[in-house]
């Protein structure tokens, strides 16, 4: 055998940060990016919505998406609305308002992913 030694599995796993209440009704939790081991050029996050709660109105001079993972809504996007269930991806280019209202009887959960 040679003393060349194989790096052990990590598990490619990503924690949460601590949950904060982000709005009313809602749960916002950051992803721990950005590890020295690990650069990313992005952030992301998951927040939920209980029925009936909707996200802050949002704008701003990232690029952003969203991937709903369950529930369904109502979208505001730039203006004009839109119905949004799971499986749906949006994205958001920089400057154009939007926010979310959970319209189902079940928590309405995203996944947001955001850079310049």
């Amino acid at each position: 055998m040679s003393g060349i030694q194989e790096p052990k599995s990590v598990a490619p796993v990503v924690s949460y940060l601590r949950p904060e209440e982000w709005c009313e009704g809602g749960t916002l939790c950051l992803l721990e990016l950005g590890m020295p081991d690990l650069p990313v050029p992005f952030q992301a996050s998951r927040f939920s919505l209980a029925p009936g709660a909707s996200s802050p109105v949002d704008q701003h001079s990232v690029r952003e998406m969203w991937f709903i993972a369950s529930g369904a809504g109502k979208l505001i996007f730039d203006g004009s609305e839109h119905d949004v269930v799971a499986g749906h991806a949006l994205y958001f280019p920089s400057g154009k308002t939007h926010q979310i209202t959970n319209c189902s009887d079940s928590e309405l959960v995203v996944f947001s992913v955001w850079w310049k």
